[in-house]
């Protein structure tokens, strides 16, 4: 049998191990993934960081995208259990973009359901899912915390189809709670790393099949953006075995801080 997946899809695999979703499955798709980045594995990475969160990653792929004026990008980390997208547009979509993006993909096959992720969302993306009719569970950060209290629910009779950490890991019911940043991209039951990239080109294959002319993008159109977004990750200077103790205490400190409205303006 062949097959004629009419999309161009360029892969940014970092130099990590991400190469073989090109070779393996767009280009045995029919995809077209010429202009794709950094498919050979080198364990130096000479060109940036296999890190869908990468600045530099994400600025060539969305570079690439649009000079290739492709469907999609992708970005992948490492080992391929993280992953990001880039539209048509040249948008980047990751962290709470691609939670909401995954959200209305699942939210439209199961309505309903209870979307899991990490404490480092934004309220918008709360907004975002109960728009759809989803409800959203924030738990403690760690993709693992993430995965596992997904698991719990289901256990406890509470159908949750997603569980996705800001970072681009994350799992999905139907392939298992498999940590895998591929499942994004596929909707079947795949073991393989590349579901997340998978479940995303199958939605733009329905999409353009009932004859839309929008990207995947146009499915967050209404999800609004934090004014202002930053991570800090800061170093503790101690022992490693009382890491843990001194950065509850600068938790605690920060906290009493806040409390006493040092802080003159604080949005929680």
């Amino acid at each position: 049998m062949s097959y004629k997946l009419f999309l161009q899809v360029v892969v940014n695999a970092g130099n990590g191990s991400g190469g073989f979703f090109t070779w393996n499955v767009l280009d045995k798709l029919g995809a077209d993934t010429f202009g794709s980045l950094h498919l050979e594995p080198d364990g130096m990475f000479p060109n940036h960081i296999p890190n869908p969160e990468d600045r530099t990653a994400m600025s060539l792929t969305r570079a690439a995208v649009l000079e290739q004026q492709a469907d999609l990008g992708i970005v992948f980390d490492t080992d391929v259990d993280r992953s990001g997208v880039v539209d048509s547009t040249g948008t980047a979509i990751n962290g709470d973009r691609l939670i909401a993006l995954m959200a209305a993909i699942v939210l439209r096959e199961h309505p309903g359901t209870t979307v899991v992720t990490d404490a480092r969302t934004s309220v918008a993306l709360t907004q975002f899912i109960a728009a759809r009719g989803g409800h959203h569970c924030l738990y403690r950060v760690g993709y693992r915390n993430v995965i596992d209290k997904g698991i719990q629910l289901n256990r406890d009779g509470v159908e949750t189809h997603l569980m996705m950490e800001t970072t681009g890991h994350g799992a999905l019911k139907e392939n298992h709670f498999l940590d895998d940043g591929n499942t994004a991209l596929h909707h079947s039951s795949s073991s393989s790393s590349s579901s997340f990239a998978y479940y995303i080109i199958i939605e733009m294959v329905r999409m353009k099949l009932m004859g839309s002319s929008e990207g995947i993008g146009s499915l967050i159109k209404e999800l609004k953006d934090p004014l202002e977004s930053v991570e800090l990750r800061m170093n503790i200077l101690t022992q490693p075995k009382h890491a843990k103790q001194k950065g509850a205490e600068v938790v605690d400190t920060l906290k009493q801080y806040i409390e006493v409205k040092t802080l003159l303006v604080w949005h929680g």
